[in-house]
C-alpha cells in the first residue's frame, strides 16, 4: 500500500549542525486526527506513548484562555470527561513526558466539531527525520485515519476540517516520503 507523510521543513532556520545525527533545538509536532473522541481511547492513547505523563499546568478553565471561567477544573481527567460530552467545545491539551524519550510531549486538540487531533512531540535530528517518522507509523498504527501531519513546533488547528485543509495547502508544496509496505521507496518535492 502506498503512503506518504506530508511534511512542513523549516522555512526561516538555518540548520547549525552539519550532523544528521545530533538532536536540534526544535520539536517536531507529528498529529493525526480522529473521530473517536471519548474518554478510554485518549487514555489508551496517553497510556500508550506517555505512560510517565505529568500536567503542564494546575487548574484547568472552561473557556480556555478567555479570562473569564465559568468552570475551573483540578484534575485533567475532569476537564476530558467534560469535552468528550460537550463536543463543539474546543482545548488544547498538553503533557510532558516524565521519561527521558525521543517524545518530549503528548497533546489532545478537542476541535468545534466534535472531533480531536492527538498530537506528540518528538526530539528531532532535522534534517534526518527517522525519529518522527517512527513516532508517526506508531500514531498511525495505533489510530488508523488517514489524516496526519508532521510539522516543527506549530499548534494543531481546533477545527478538523482547518486540519484537514492545512494538510491540502502543505500537499501543494511540501516534500513527501513515499512508503510501500512500510518501507520507505524515495522522496519527491511537489508544487501544485
Amino acid at each position: 500500500m502506498l503512503n506518504w507523510i506530508n511534511r512542513l521543513f523549516f522555512k526561516d532556520k538555518s540548520i547549525e549542525s552539519e550532523s544528521e545525527d545530533e538532536y536540534q533545538g526544535d520539536f517536531s509536532d507529528c498529529y493525526v486526527l480522529s473521530e473517536n473522541r471519548n474518554t478510554k481511547f485518549i487514555i489508551d492513547f496517553l497510556n500508550q506513548f506517555v505512560p510517565n505523563r505529568i500536567n503542564t499546568t494546575e487548574g484547568y478553565a472552561i473557556p480556555h484562555y478567555a479570562g473569564n471561567e465559568v468552570i475551573t477544573f483540578k484534575k485533567d481527567a475532569n476537564l476530558i470527561e467534560y469535552l468528550v460530552e460537550n463536543k463543539t467545545v474546543t482545548y488544547s491539551f498538553y503533557w510532558e513526558n516524565n521519561k527521558n524519550s525521543e517524545i518530549t510531549h503528548a497533546m489532545c486538540f478537542f476541535t468545534n466539531d466534535g472531533k480531536i487531533i492527538l498530537g506528540l512531540s518528538t526530539k528531532t535530528k532535522f534534517p534526518n527525520t527517522e525519529i518522527e517518522d517512527n513516532i508517526m507509523k506508531k500514531m498511525k498504527e495505533f489510530i488508523s485515519n488517514e489524516y496526519f501531519l508532521i510539522t516543527y513546533e506549530e499548534p494543531a488547528p481546533l477545527n478538523s476540517l482547518e486540519f484537514i485543509e492545512l494538510i491540502h495547502e502543505r500537499n501543494k508544496e511540501k516534500v513527501y516520503k513515499f512508503f510501500l509496505d512500510d518501507k520507505e521507496i524515495g522522496t519527491s518535492k511537489l508544487n501544485m
